[in-house]
């Protein structure tokens, strides 16, 4: 069986470059028209580096689908996911279920996302440098 449409509400950021990859999994297992997708710029700061260096991201959502990871579509996003987690450059995802409680995650979501009453990607200013 695969993700089938509910309450359940999943948010993926990925690196630009990795974006074929996740989609490809996602046309396999047809669940891409499940998901919507953005642009983000994710800004990171070396303190042994003393420099900022932009990442571009692809953030996915979606606000209705069954997060179930006995579904093998769930498991191979899990999989990918998990094969490089965030740390300034690498995958995050986490999921909030029926009753808005974080539910699963990989990564270090809060660096790119806001969990609150909303979720909000955290956005860049063109002009930040430090």
């Amino acid at each position: 069986m695969s993700a089938e449409i509910t309450n359940d509400k999943v948010y993926i950021a990925v690196p630009k470059k990795d974006e074929a990859k996740l989609d490809a999994i996602m046309i396999n297992h047809n669940v891409a028209n499940l998901f919507s997708k953005e642009d983000y710029k994710q800004k990171n700061y070396s303190l042994s580096q003393d420099k900022v260096t932009f990442v571009d991201y692809i953030i996915y959502q979606s606000d209705s689908i069954k997060w179930d990871d006995d579904y093998k579509d769930i498991q191979d996003i899990i999989s990918f996911v998990d094969e490089h987690p965030y740390q300034q450059g690498g995958r995050t995802m986490f999921v909030i279920n029926e009753s808005d409680d974080v539910d699963f995650n990989i990564g270090c979501y809060w660096d790119v996302f806001t969990v609150g009453e909303e979720i909000i990607v955290q956005t860049v200013k063109e002009n930040w440098t430090k």
